[in-house]
């Protein structure tokens, strides 16, 4: 079980959700130059300091419209869905860009 010091990640979030916790955030080894991975989540019954983890809660499909700078994940409940909201850059030249991903679960998987 890590510690919270032991965890590598950027822009962190923590979902609260029927008594646990759950944290995402940037987590890619080399988040500027290499390709992205997908974003990891951790889980805790309640404290802030050990997380069970790391799980993947969101990693790219086959042809998905960015490759890299997975960054700041946002997680929301709404309408008994879950939410992500997460920045992505693509290889082609466009700006980076806000992406929407879905899940059932708080712990992923999502998807686009």
């Amino acid at each position: 079980m890590p510690k919270l010091k032991e965890i590598q990640i950027r822009d962190p979030f923590v979902l609260r959700e029927n008594g646990e916790l759950y944290l995402f955030g940037s987590t890619d080894p080399d988040i500027w130059r290499s390709p992205g991975i997908g974003f990891d989540v951790y889980r805790s019954t309640g404290s802030l300091d050990e997380w069970e983890g790391p799980y993947p809660a969101f990693r790219p499909p086959e042809n998905f419209w960015a490759s890299r700078n997975f960054w700041a994940p946002e997680v929301y409940k709404h309408n008994g869905a879950y939410y992500m909201f997460a920045t992505f850059l693509p290889d082609d030249g466009r700006l980076r860009g806000t992406a929407v991903l879905r899940s059932q679960s708080p712990s992923g998987p999502f998807t686009p």
